[in-house]
């Protein structure tokens, strides 16, 4: 499988950014200078202005779905950490009261590790 080096671009190096944003120019500077902008009409500068209106509207309903994805899984890992902190938290009391109850019987800890709770 081939990976397109531009797959990620929170991994990008700086120079990755900068020939993607110079190619991205160049096309935009190309395609300024094809079209004759002085013999267009009323409509086809509504047809242009739709254009970059939906194209906009595309990238932002990308970025809205990214944030809302990446804030979701933050909440989600949230979650995890602190289902993970109660029980480990629990483990600990469990641990500490089964010491409690050895020593009240005057049990010594290396003579019956087998009753000791496991994490």
């Amino acid at each position: 499988m081939v990976k397109f080096p531009f797959d990620n671009p929170t991994q990008m190096t700086w120079f990755e950014k900068w020939v993607a944003m110079t190619c991205a120019a160049a096309v935009a500077l190309g395609g300024y200078h094809a079209v004759s902008w002085s013999a267009m009409g009323r409509q086809d500068w509504a047809a242009w202005v739709q254009a970059i209106g939906s194209i906009l509207a595309i990238i932002a309903a990308f970025l809205v779905s990214e944030r809302q994805f990446k804030m979701s899984r933050r909440a989600d890992q949230a979650r995890l950490n602190d289902e993970t902190l109660r029980q480990l938290g629990i483990a600990c009391i469990q641990r500490l009261q089964a010491a409690r109850s050895w020593r009240r019987r005057g049990v010594r800890y290396s003579d019956d590790a087998a009753e000791m709770p496991r994490l």
